[in-house]
């Protein structure tokens, strides 16, 4: 049986669908998309994204064209990386319209949550081992914007967040800090 592929299984008796990898990993989407989606093998990738990975021939040659369903979704396809496709909730195999938003890399990346070498649990908060104090800090633009040293992590953490609805609005992250 090479060279057969065999498609998703789906539930739609919910308020939205239902999809399920062949390894059993569910993924979410919106019941009126489930027309667009259903022609595709959908597999979740290393990232968590639901992808669609199908063999073309380009020029003679054998190729991959990598289909992603957050991008599909959103009819951004053909645009390039000039538009991203944000999930609001984080939650990268939630197709649901509800938590995809269209955005630049810019507006994206204010979106991000906690980087993996962080140290101090709040995004955007360091431990300034001279002053010994928590310094606040947040990037808008690449510039690097001084909120200030507190003695509290806690406060350091209001600050941060109140210039993160200032300078970020609908893309400030709203995902829990790890504070240790």
């Amino acid at each position: 049986m090479s060279g057969i592929s065999i498609l998703n299984k789906y539930n739609l008796l919910g308020e939205f669908g239902i999809g399920y990898t062949d390894t059993g990993k569910e993924f979410y989407f919106d019941l009126e998309d489930f027309e667009l989606i259903k022609p595709y093998k959908w597999h979740i990738d290393k990232n968590g994204y639901v992808i669609s990975v199908k063999t073309i021939k380009k020029n003679g040659k054998r190729a991959s064209k990598t289909t992603r369903m957050h991008r599909l979704i959103l009819n951004v396809i053909d645009s390039g990386y000039q538009l991203c496709v944000d999930h609001i909730n984080h939650i990268k195999h939630d197709n649901r319209k509800i938590n995809l938003r269209k955005c630049n890399n810019s507006e994206n990346q204010r979106n991000r949550g906690l980087p993996s070498n962080n140290k101090s649990g709040v995004k955007g908060v360091s431990w300034h081992s001279r002053k010994k104090k928590w310094q606040a800090n947040i990037y808008v633009n690449s510039v690097n914007i001084y909120l200030g040293l507190y003695k509290d992590i806690n406060e350091a953490r209001k600050i941060r967040r109140e210039a993160e609805e200032k300078y970020f609005g609908e893309f400030n992250y709203k995902g829990e800090d790890k504070i240790c």
